[in-house]
C-alpha cells in the first residue's frame, strides 16, 4: 500500500478548553471520531492546508522525517500582589492576621514544605500588614533557615520506572496500597515558598549559588509530565492528578520556577517553566467545566464534582453531600497562591462564582466556624482549610463587600484551627474597598507599605524598597490615577514613571532604601 500521511494527535483538553472560550491557537485539525476521558480526540494533518503550521526536517540519524505541530497558549499571569495596609486604627482586623501568624521552622530537618512554605509565605503575602516585631521575626528566621535549607535541606531521589530518569522529591503522602503520593504536592509549595521568600528580601544570591536545588525540587514535573493531564503526575504509579490542592501546588510551582531562573537570569529555564506554567494552567481551569461532560459520559457520580483526573476512570471528584474539604482543595493549595485567583479573574470569574454558588447551596454553614458536621471530619469541621479559601475567593470576585466579608471572618474565627493560612485571606478582606498593591519590584526588597488618611477625602500610600541591583523597576497596581506621586520625597524625572491603565511604572536609580509615595 502507499504510504499513510502523519497522524499527528493532541492533548485533547486543548480542544476542549477551545470549545469554551480559552483562548488556545490549534492547527488545522481532523477528528478521528475518538472519545478520551478528556475529550474529543483531534489530530493535525498533512496537507496544502496546514503547510504553514507542520514543520519538516530530516534527523540526524534516519532518513525518516520529524513532524512536528505546534499550539498557542496564553501567557499565564505573572504578577505579584503585595498589597499595601491601610493604618492600623482603620484596620481592627490586623490584630487578628498577626495573631494568626504561625510558628516557624527552627531546624532545616524537614520536608521542603514545612521549611520553606508554611507559615512563612503566608507572612509575606501579608507583609505590609504585619507588626514589626512579626516583620523581624519572619526575616530574621528566613534568613536563618532558607538559605541553610537550599544547601543542605533533605531531598530524597528516585528514578522514573519507565524512562530511568533521577528526580528528587521533598514530601508525600502515604496512600492505597502504600503507595507514595503527592510528589508535586510537596516539591510545587517548596519552590512556591522558595520564590516567595528570595522575592520579598531581594536575595538572589542564595537561589544563584544554590540552582542545582531549585532543579531537583523541579526534577519531579519534568519526569512525570503527562502528555494528556497536561501537568506532573501525583506520584509513580500514575494512578491520578491528586486532590485539587495537588493541581494549585503544580501551577503555583512552575510559576515560581520560572520567576527563579528569570531572576537568575536563565533565559532557557525560565521559558521552560513558562511554558510548563501555562499547560499546567489548563487543568487549574478545566477542573471546573468538565462537570456535565463527566455526567454526561457517565464518569462522576452525583451531587460531586471533579477536582482532578483519574487513571482509568476519568476524574477525581469531591463530594457535595459529604465533609466539605475536598471541593474546597480546588481552591487551595495548603493555603491561597495569589497567582492562581489571577487566573480565576483573568478567565473564569463567572465560572468561579458559579462553583462558589453551588458549594454554598451544598454546605449553607460554611462560613460558621461552630458548625459541627454529623460525621466524622479531617480537619476539625469548619476550620480555615474551609472557610479561608472561600473567604479569600468571595473577596478576589467580589462577590461580597468589605462589611459582609468582614461578618463572615467574625463567624469564621471561631474555629481557628489550621488558621496559619490566614494572613493573606484577611489582607485581602481588609484591602477590597481600596485595592492598591504592588505588582512586581524587579530585584529590590520590599520593605511594606502604609495607606493612610491625611484628610477627609484624601489618602496617602507610602510603600518601601531596598533598590539592591539598580537601577530597577517597580510597577504599582492603582484603583485610581494617584494626584501626585513622589520618590524620595522628591519629583520623579518625566523618563522614570510610565502609566498604562491602571499600573503605574517607576524607575529607581537610587542604590539602597527608597520610598515611593502617591497621593489619591
Amino acid at each position: 500500500g502507499g504510504r499513510l500521511n502523519p497522524y499527528l494527535p493532541l492533548p485533547p483538553q486543548l480542544e476542549f478548553a477551545r470549545r469554551i472560550g480559552y483562548p488556545v491557537g490549534l492547527p488545522p485539525t481532523t477528528s478521528p471520531g475518538v472519545l478520551t476521558f478528556s475529550g474529543e480526540l483531534l489530530a493535525a494533518t498533512d496537507g496544502t492546508s496546514v503547510t504553514t503550521r507542520i514543520a519538516r526536517s530530516r534527523t540526524p540519524r534516519t532518513d525518516d522525517e520529524l513532524w512536528v505541530w505546534s499550539y498557542d497558549l496564553p501567557i499565564p499571569p505573572l504578577a505579584e500582589r503585595a498589597l499595601i495596609a491601610r493604618s492600623s486604627e482603620e484596620n481592627p482586623l490586623r490584630a487578628l492576621l498577626n495573631e494568626s501568624l504561625g510558628d516557624l521552622p527552627t531546624t532545616i530537618a524537614m520536608s521542603g514544605v514545612d521549611a520553606l512554605y508554611k507559615s512563612r509565605t503566608q507572612g509575606f503575602q501579608a507583609f505590609s500588614f504585619l507588626t514589626p516585631e512579626n516583620r523581624e521575626k519572619l526575616v530574621a528566621n528566613t534568613r536563618r533557615i532558607v538559605p541553610a535549607y537550599l544547601q543542605a535541606g533533605p531531598l530524597y531521589g528516585g528514578r522514573e520506572p519507565l524512562s530511568g530518569r533521577e528526580f528528587w522529591w521533598t514530601y508525600f503522602l502515604e496512600g492505597p496500597y502504600f503507595d507514595q503520593y503527592d510528589y508535586e504536592w510537596g516539591n510545587g509549595l517548596s519552590l512556591y515558598g522558595l520564590y516567595t521568600a528570595c522575592k520579598y528580601l531581594g536575595e538572589w544570591e542564595w537561589v544563584a549559588k544554590n540552582w542545582t536545588t531549585v532543579e531537583r525540587l523541579f526534577s519531579w514535573f519534568t519526569v512525570s509530565d503527562d502528555w494528556e493531564w497536561m501537568r506532573a503526575s501525583n506520584g509513580l504509579h500514575g494512578h491520578g492528578s491528586g486532590a485539587g490542592d495537588c493541581t494549585n501546588a503544580t501551577y503555583a510551582g512552575a510559576i515560581a520556577y520560572a520567576k527563579l531562573a528569570r531572576e537568575t537570569g536563565r533565559a532557557e529555564e525560565f521559558a521552560y517553566g513558562v511554558y510548563t506554567a501555562a499547560r499546567a494552567a489548563l487543568p487549574v481551569l478545566t477542573r471546573y467545566l468538565y462537570n456535565e461532560f463527566a455526567e454526561e459520559l457517565n464518569l462522576k457520580p452525583n451531587r460531586t464534582l471533579v477536582v482532578g483526573f483519574h487513571e482509568g476512570r476519568g476524574f477525581l471528584v469531591g463530594e457535595l453531600d459529604r465533609y466539605p474539604w475536598n471541593v474546597t482543595s480546588n481552591l487551595s493549595g495548603n493555603g491561597v497562591q495569589p497567582e492562581i485567583f489571577d487566573l480565576y479573574v483573568r478567565f473564569a470569574p463567572e465560572t468561579l462564582r458559579d462553583y462558589e454558588r453551588v458549594f454554598e447551596t451544598a454546605y449553607p454553614n460554611w462560613m460558621d466556624g461552630k458548625y459541627v458536621y454529623p460525621f466524622p471530619t479531617i480537619y476539625r469541621n469548619n476550620s480555615g482549610y474551609i472557610t479561608l479559601p472561600h473567604l479569600y475567593l468571595r473577596a478576589r470576585l467580589k462577590m461580597a463587600g468589605q462589611g459582609m466579608l468582614e461578618e463572615l471572618v467574625e463567624r469564621a474565627r471561631t474555629n481557628k484551627h489550621l488558621w496559619w493560612l490566614a494572613p493573606p485571606v484577611l489582607a485581602e478582606v481588609l484591602s477590597s474597598q481600596f485595592e492598591l498593591y504592588v505588582a512586581d519590584w524587579g530585584k529590590c526588597a520590599f520593605l511594606g507599605g502604609e495607606l493612610t488618611r491625611i484628610e477627609r477625602r484624601r489618602l496617602r500610600a507610602e510603600i518601601q524598597f531596598e533598590n539592591r541591583y539598580p537601577p530597577d523597576v517597580v510597577e504599582v497596581a492603582v484603583p485610581r490615577t494617584p494626584t501626585k506621586i513622589e520618590l524620595n520625597a522628591g519629583p520623579i524625572p518625566l523618563p522614570d514613571l510610565k502609566q498604562e491603565k491602571n499600573l503605574l511604572k517607576v524607575r529607581f536609580r537610587k542604590p539602597g532604601r527608597n520610598t515611593l509615595t502617591l497621593y489619591f
